[in-house]
């Protein structure tokens, strides 16, 4: 198969987080992330910036990436549109970020480790 370079380069990716609840419990909630897929120079950089294991880098990684999303509801059960402000509210939600800079960074190396 031959390699093709799209300009407008975007796919979707499981992502799952982890919502702390009352006992000490966790319910696993997930959904998918519709990503662009950053060039190479960039996820190096992003790479470093998780080095520093700042929880704000999640954040800023998240906010470059995360184009689209299907899966996330509102309490009453209504799913919440992709929009500059939807996307920052979700962003600021604790662990929420972190869960998606995670699932980015493992859709761009899971094919490596199943080889």
């Amino acid at each position: 198969m031959a390699l093709t370079i799209k300009k407008d380069d975007t796919y979707t990716w499981p992502c799952s987080v982890d919502i702390p609840v009352d006992g000490g419990k966790y319910i696993k909630q997930t959904f998918t992330c519709k990503f662009k897929r950053a060039k190479q120079t960039e996820n190096e950089k992003f790479q470093m910036m998780l080095k520093n294991e700042e929880l704000k880098n999640a954040r800023l990684i998240a906010e470059k990436v995360l184009v689209g999303w299907e899966g996330i509801q509102d309490e009453d059960g209504n799913e919440i549109l992709f929009t500059d402000v939807t996307s920052k509210q979700i962003l600021d939600a604790p662990m929420i970020a972190i869960a998606i800079a995670s699932s980015y960074f493992e859709s761009l190396g899971g094919a490596r480790r199943k080889n």
